[in-house]
């Protein structure tokens, strides 16, 4: 029985960490040198179906709050826009304390869970200005760290941003004149954590094991009743 529940233990660890296993697209490195009150997007190609699980907001000042705001973040299907608002969003007020991740300029909240399909996407954040900088590498900000998630997204593109000081997406491409750096990591602004969409065998395996330990567990009750 030992051997079994050992087992099963380990089916349950092996689906949920293969099935579930997270990643940030952006993890913000500071320092800040921008104080732009618009829209700020950066663009993002879905490879293979994510389910996006956290926002979250580049934070200058490196503490668990911001100072002014409020800072709110969404992702946008592009091919959508501008005729339909964010498939996801939140917003982060300065009277609250948040958990700072992924990084230590990084403030994150979790999100009813979304899928993306494949497809063109953008995270895009606003509410920045003097009390809570951005960054942009054009002005020397190094700019975030990416991390696509073993292939599932691709980073395209560079920055879009708009002077609104409402969450859209920007229709303004970011060429800078063609002035170097200009990639789809030029702003410190919004990120999201995603994760793969589980496959349905490795559903199915979790959904075994859960259910062999959960009649373990029933008859080992019964064995001390009795």
């Amino acid at each position: 029985m030992r051997r079994l529940s050992l087992f099963l233990a380990m089916v349950v660890f092996a689906a949920g960490t293969t099935a579930w296993a997270e990643t940030w697209a952006y993890v913000d490195q500071g320092p800040s040198n921008q104080t732009w009150s618009g829209n700020l997007g950066l663009d993002f190609h879905v490879n293979s179906a994510i389910v996006v699980t956290g926002l979250g907001i580049f934070n200058a000042s490196g503490a668990n709050f911001i100072v002014g705001g409020p800072i709110s973040v969404g992702i946008f299907d592009i091919n959508a826009a501008p005729n339909s608002g964010p498939l996801v969003s939140t917003s982060f007020f300065n009277s609250t304390t948040y958990s700072i991740a992924p990084g230590p300029y990084d403030l994150n909240q979790a999100v009813n869970p979304i899928v993306l399909n494949p497809g063109d996407y953008s995270v895009v954040a606003v509410g920045y200005g003097s009390l809570d900088p951005n960054g942009n590498q054009h002005n020397g900000s190094p700019g975030p760290l990416t991390d696509d998630g073993g292939g599932l997204i691709s980073f395209i593109g560079t920055g879009r941003y708009d002077s609104n000081t409402s969450l859209d997406l920007p229709g303004t491409i970011d060429v800078s004149s063609g002035q170097p750096p200009s990639g789809p990591n030029i702003y410190d602004a919004g990120t999201f954590e995603f994760e793969a969409v589980p496959e349905p065998g490795t559903s199915a395996l979790l959904g075994i094991g859960i259910t062999g330990l959960g009649f373990l567990y029933r008859r080992a009750a019964r064995r001390k009743i009795n």
